[in-house]
């Protein structure tokens, strides 16, 4: 059995994201094992760079096996994924349709209700996340060969760019499980657009 650190990528400032962090942790207490090390990756310079957060957090981590976790998503079936990476050259999703709840279903979700219930609130339609965006499940030896790359400052694009180099690594896609990716609402980040982000 392989240890596991879950890595959050983290910058405080949006109370819409920091209520969204407050309620995942409390979800992770229930969802994942106690023996699940969880390592806050904070960044604390502007603008925020979600590689350079995280690459200055793997060596703080103690798991063979590490979960890059962004702090405003969940997904049901986290554990499950992350036991299906046993290779070194293996890396997952757990989720395949990404559902971005709008404000009056993450206040909802926020207060109580099941997020599974209200995943048909949408501000947009659900759509197939990019690979290795919100939740990538990767060996520690794999993230040392082909980290993310620490040039992209701001929202956007380190995902997909690193996407891109594991498939050309490793040759091969990730292992995707079936359930849903719920994103919490918050206001969008500072970007050019949807299909161009960063400085």
């Amino acid at each position: 059995m392989f240890s596991v650190s879950v890595i959050v990528p983290w910058q405080p400032g949006c109370p819409h994201r920091e209520a969204s962090w407050r309620w995942l942790q409390a979800r992770f207490v229930e969802d994942i094992p106690a023996d699940w090390q969880i390592v806050v990756a904070n960044y604390d310079q502007v603008p925020f760079s979600k590689s350079r957060a995280v690459r200055a957090a793997v060596p703080k981590t103690t798991g063979d096996v590490l979960v890059i976790h962004d702090s405003d998503l969940w997904v049901p079936n986290l554990v499950e994924t992350a036991s299906r990476v046993r290779s070194k050259s293996d890396y997952a999703m757990p989720h395949t349709m990404v559902h971005r709840l709008t404000p009056e279903a993450t206040d909802r979700v926020l207060s109580g209700s099941d997020p599974l219930d209200l995943m048909i609130q949408t501000v947009e339609p659900p759509y197939r996340g990019v690979v290795t965006g919100g939740i990538v499940i990767l060996r520690r030896d794999l993230f040392r060969q082909c980290p993310l790359d620490r040039r992209f400052v701001g929202w956007g694009g380190e995902d997909e760019a690193w996407g891109h180099a594991l498939k050309i690594w490793t040759g091969c896609n990730p292992i995707r499980g079936s359930g849903p990716l719920i994103h919490l609402w918050h206001p969008p980040a500072e970007r050019i657009n949807r299909a161009v982000g960063s400085f």
